[in-house]
């Protein structure tokens, strides 16, 4: 509860093993539009491995990654990261430890988006079929590089591209729904 973007309390994750593992037909988004989206506040830059935000791939350890991942690039580079496919494309900004920052990857059609705290930050070309079921929040890849900060407000929409532009990122929390 001592930092959080909303609501007083977040996911607390000090990069020693923590992470949340689910699976779910509901994460395989087929062919259609998806938004995964979330409020992450890294608390070290990542030094020589990346620090996953989430993945949704075959399994907790998929060695391939031929799903879907976000993640700060290693190396001391800090930058947005996103794999689609079995490929890495790398962000330009410089994520700013010790801050929020909005994160939310975006299928529309076959346009793949990451959105930065609400602008561009990386585009490629993705109409795969995504099968895969298995969500890995605050890690990627395998359970070795995991998230070292908090999340909070993490948000699957299946079916919805809720951003295909510029955009301010939400000032309030999402609604809940029952």
């Amino acid at each position: 509860t001592s930092v959080s973007k909303f609501g007083g309390s977040s996911l607390f994750l000090d990069g020693t093993g923590d992470y949340l593992n689910d699976s779910d037909a509901a994460y395989a988004f087929g062919t259609g539009d998806f938004t995964v989206e979330c409020w992450a506040y890294s608390t070290e830059s990542p030094s020589t491995a990346d620090n996953g935000i989430f993945q949704i791939a075959n399994s907790l350890t998929d060695p391939n990654l031929t799903g879907i991942a976000v993640a700060l690039a290693g190396g001391g580079a800090g930058v947005p990261v996103i794999y689609s496919g079995g490929s890495q494309t790398n962000g330009t900004t410089a994520v700013s430890i010790n801050t929020w920052h909005h994160y939310a990857l975006v299928r529309s059609g076959s346009s793949l988006k990451l959105y930065f705290d609400g602008q561009e930050e990386i585009s490629v070309t993705n109409s795969s079929n995504l099968t895969d079921n298995n969500l890995l929040l605050a890690a990627y890849y395998s359970t070795g590089f995991p998230w070292q900060g908090y999340i909070d407000e993490f948000r699957i929409t299946k079916g919805v591209a809720r951003y295909t532009e510029a955009f301010t990122p939400p000032d309030l929390a999402f609604p809940v729904h029952s």
